[in-house]
């Protein structure tokens, strides 16, 4: 297996960001449909307590998962940075004990 260290590092640096954007883009427009839930622009009868019911279930759900993405691909980003640590660590180990040979 070749490994490409520096790239491996950009690798995870993108992968920070993008779950950084995906954070940002959550907390905006995220916070754009919560309040709009709780505004409740629809009416209040019968119909439109139903269409509530189901609104604000499902847009909740589809925040959190939204929010769970977002941390998700940051952890992610962690982890791709810890492989290509342990990686190279592994190698420089490698590379000693042949040496002592």
């Amino acid at each position: 297996m070749r490994l490409d260290p520096d790239r491996g590092l950009w690798a995870g640096e993108r992968l920070s960001a993008a779950g950084e954007a995906i954070a940002e883009v959550r907390r905006s427009h995220g916070e754009a449909i919560a309040a709009g839930s709780l505004a409740r622009p629809w009416s209040n009868d019968e119909i439109g307590a139903a269409f509530d019911a189901n609104y604000h279930e499902n847009a909740m759900a589809l925040l959190a998962a939204w929010q769970g993405a977002a941390e998700f691909v940051s952890l992610l980003a962690d982890d791709v940075r810890l492989a290509v640590d342990a990686a190279v660590a592994a190698d420089a180990e490698a590379a000693y004990r042949h040496d002592q040979i």
